[in-house]
């Protein structure tokens, strides 16, 4: 066996941070073809029970891996929260099908984690064309109870703006917007939503 493959079963039976991290997919490249075979093999088998296996099936198959994949996304019943998102993360990616964007939006809006939803609302940061994203992650900030969670979707609803820190020209509104949007009052909130905006039309 290869490197390459050895390093697959590392990643396989790792625990704790190692295992949050997901794969590292630095091994695909490196796999035999009988290697890919097996490594298939063993990733269909994880598929219902491990997170990280939609991203690594896709980086092994590419499209050929994306009806298995939705195939598994619509068995997993709702409180599979993180399978949910990394699924609908692989296959928004590989499709810009909305149905996917729906899902994230769903997510945010509901998940019992507050890694799922900040894992939706990054996702969603980067949509474009699907006109309900703003207004969704915008009533996020409404409902949602942990301040690092908000200031992050508060960040992620200005990325759709154009206002980041790292555009010189915007990051003073950055500073402004962002903390009334993550700190302020629902009052405040729509009205900076509001002015917002222009800045939209703008872009």
């Amino acid at each position: 066996m290869t490197e390459a493959y050895d390093r697959f079963k590392k990643e396989v039976a790792a625990q704790g941070r190692e295992r949050l991290d997901g794969f590292s997919l630095s091994w695909v490249d490196g796999l035999t073809d009988e290697e890919r075979d097996q490594v298939r093999q063993e990733l269909t088998v994880l598929l219902s029970t491990d997170r990280r296996v939609p991203e690594a099936l896709y980086a092994l198959d590419g499209q050929a891996s994306l009806p298995l994949i939705a195939a598994e996304l619509a068995a997993t019943p709702m409180d599979d929260e993180d399978f949910r998102l990394t699924a609908a993360q692989v296959l928004l990616k590989a499709t810009d099908d909305a149905t996917y964007v729906h899902l994230l939006e769903d997510l945010l809006l509901h998940a019992k984690s507050k890694y799922v939803r900040n894992g939706a609302a990054g996702s969603l940061a980067k949509v474009l064309n699907v006109p309900t994203v703003d207004d969704v992650l915008f009533r996020a900030l409404s409902s949602e109870k942990e301040q690092i969670t908000r200031s992050f979707i508060a960040s992620c609803l200005l990325e759709r703006f154009g206002i980041t820190y790292e555009n010189k020209q915007t990051s003073h509104l950055r500073r402004a917007y962002g903390n009334t949007l993550a700190r302020g009052t629902q009052a405040q909130r729509e009205k900076a939503y509001a002015e917002l905006q222009k800045y939209k039309k703008d872009k």
